[in-house]
């Protein structure tokens, strides 16, 4: 399992509490009960523990509606990071 995808998981099953090991990228938000207000905790504590930010922009696209479409996401974010801190 790739290191980030483990993280979001992780995060995830503590918020809705399920065992990680059921989980997977394709695994839909929508499939785990999360409600709307659910959804932005998630995201949230996933930006605390990355370290990032997902655009408010990001958070109506149907690609976060899976856990391997925020770990795109996340993914992504962290390699501006990345880029925008060499820039530096």
């Amino acid at each position: 399992m790739d290191e980030v995808f483990r993280r979001v998981a992780t995060v995830a099953s503590g918020l809705i509490i399920c065992r990680i090991d059921t989980l997977s990228p394709e695994t839909r938000l929508e499939a785990l009960g999360l409600q709307s207000s659910d959804f932005v905790d998630l995201l949230f504590a996933l930006e605390d523990e990355f370290g990032v930010e997902i655009p408010d922009v990001a958070v109506g696209d149907a690609s976060l509606s899976t856990l391997g479409g925020i770990t795109q996401a996340i993914e992504r974010e962290i390699r501006r990071a990345q880029t925008a801190e060499q820039s530096s």
